[in-house]
């Protein structure tokens, strides 16, 4: 899992690319607040680029409709 800037706090995306927060690895809570879906998302990482993507109806990262192969990698919610 890695982190996450949604913009409020810090969250992981778990292996499954699901959006989650809490305050360390060991006490993480689903991310529900879907306040957020369809807005655009930055992938800080250095293999994606700075790429741009969306956060899709049931909280996934996907960078294009075609995959969401790079969802592991770090995000920025703007």
């Amino acid at each position: 899992m890695l982190w996450v800037d949604y913009g409020k706090g810090y969250g992981l995306i778990n292996s499954d690319g699901r959006i989650l927060i809490g305050p360390r690895f060991d006490n993480v809570v689903p991310y529900e607040d879907y306040s957020y879906v369809g807005k655009p998302v930055i992938f800080n990482g250095a293999l994606v680029g700075g790429r741009v993507g969306k956060v899709d109806s049931t909280g996934k990262i996907v960078v294009d409709p075609a995959t969401n192969s790079i969802r592991f990698s770090p995000v920025k919610f703007n």
